[in-house]
């Protein structure tokens, strides 16, 4: 029940992305929001299921853009399973542990996608790339992840307490 949950939240996200987010750019570029849920998924759960969910937001991704099916699928369930296999061994209690990881998640999912570009056919250049796309995405995504992380955290306390109560199963 829980990964339907995230799956819809998912596809809320995707939804923001195409519509409302074009009006927050900043520099040019807007922020990820399905990476951004995936990393407070796969520090929740863990690396198995952060590489199923990474897997499936990069496919309503891959679906939604329309070209270069998979790239985004491949690169989420890497990411999804890097950082599912992060939660045990950093403290995932100290807020700059999301917010560091959703920078180095952005920038290698950044490169990653340059890296596999040429195999669809696209040829970008990294230098442009990396200063106009990549670095500023980086930020806005580590940003939006700080305001993220008490997001979460309340409501996996609030998910702790249902549970307690026996309402929540």
């Amino acid at each position: 029940m829980q990964v339907v949950v995230w799956l819809l939240a998912g596809m809320g996200a995707l939804i923001l992305e195409a519509t409302l987010m074009e009006f927050f750019k900043i520099a040019g570029v807007k922020p990820d929001l399905l990476l951004i849920l995936l990393l407070f998924y796969a520090l929740e759960t863990g690396a198995g299921r952060g590489a199923v969910v990474g897997l499936l937001y990069g496919l309503m991704e891959d679906l939604y853009v329309g070209r270069l099916l998979g790239f985004n699928a491949l690169i989420k369930m890497l990411l999804g399973y890097l950082l599912g296999w992060g939660r045990d061994r950093l403290n995932v209690d100290n807020p700059w542990v999301p917010v560091s990881l959703a920078w180095g998640a952005s920038l290698a999912a950044g490169v990653m996608f340059l890296l596999l570009c040429p195999l669809g056919g696209m040829d970008y250049p990294w230098s442009a790339a990396l200063t106009t796309v990549i670095l500023p995405a980086s930020i806005y995504n580590a940003s939006l992840a700080f305001v993220g992380q008490g997001l979460s955290r309340r409501r996996a306390e609030w998910v702790a307490r249902k549970r307690n109560h026996g309402s929540l199963t």
